[in-house]
């Protein structure tokens, strides 16, 4: 939740005029990354640095003084890191250089992966299990647990290879207009696409290891980013011809 609400934020930032605003959205895009790094969750340090990076390669405004941004990003997250070390090392365990046994990636494969594929190969691999049910038969002790604790096998697990097709082929829709857009950037609304898309990296990249495809929040976001992306494409049906016309009248 704080990685998508903090490129929300970062794409604020970037369409803001007034000083002052630039100043409060700074702040606060900070003190989300901030947040993101104090509950000390891998997944979600990893979704960060995944969409941060994205941001910082993709959106033309950070790539114009790429080396001074490059650095001043890390210098950030450094210091933020220092702090994060320094205020709760009496308070939390050190999950970031520890594993607790429920939360490893060796129990998540023998517990949850593993079993979760082999009912399949029992089941239908095309089509599933149906929606839901992997809540069912993946578990630690066989009772049952809150997610498959990975968007890929809850979608594989549930809908099969069809269902992870079909979803596929929507993304792919959505990519081949990200990289027509990345391309122009020329308005407040195809900044936000952008930096919406930043989200859904760092959704991809947490998700590997965490959540559920049919995660409320998840398609919650994802149908800002459609509504950002379908604005954006009217605006430029509506800007194209205007520009054809000026280039017309100046011919």
């Amino acid at each position: 939740i704080i990685n998508l609400t903090t490129c929300i934020a970062i794409g604020m930032l970037l369409i803001e005029d007034s000083f002052r605003k630039k100043i409060l959205l700074s702040t606060t895009v900070i003190l989300m990354i901030f947040a993101t790094i104090l509950t000390i969750s891998k997944g979600g340090l990893f979704g960060m640095f995944a969409m941060l990076y994205f941001l910082l390669f993709f959106i033309h405004k950070f790539r114009r003084n790429f080396f001074r941004n490059f650095i001043l990003m890390h210098f950030i997250l450094f210091f933020l890191i220092v702090l994060q070390i320094v205020t709760t090392r009496e308070n939390l365990p050190p999950r970031i250089v520890a594993d607790t046994q429920s939360a490893s990636l060796k129990t998540r494969i023998n517990e949850f992966y593993k079993p979760g594929m082999k009912r399949l190969m029992e089941g239908n691999l095309f089509k599933g299990m149906s929606i839901g049910t992997s809540k069912e038969y993946l578990s630690v002790k066989k009772g049952g647990c809150p997610h498959a604790h990975s968007i890929y096998f809850s979608t594989l697990f549930d809908l099969g290879i069809v269902g992870i097709t079909i979803i596929s082929a929507v993304f792919i829709a959505v990519l081949r207009d990200f990289f027509k857009i990345s391309r122009l950037q020329q308005s407040n609304l195809q900044l936000m696409f952008l930096c919406c898309c930043g989200g859904l990296v760092a959704t991809f990249v947490h998700g590997a290891i965490d959540f559920e495809y049919n995660t409320s929040l998840i398609w919650v976001f994802f149908g800002i980013t459609v509504v950002t992306l379908n604005l954006a494409k009217k605006e430029l049906e509506y800007c194209n011809p205007v520009i054809r016309t000026k280039e017309n009248l100046i011919r």
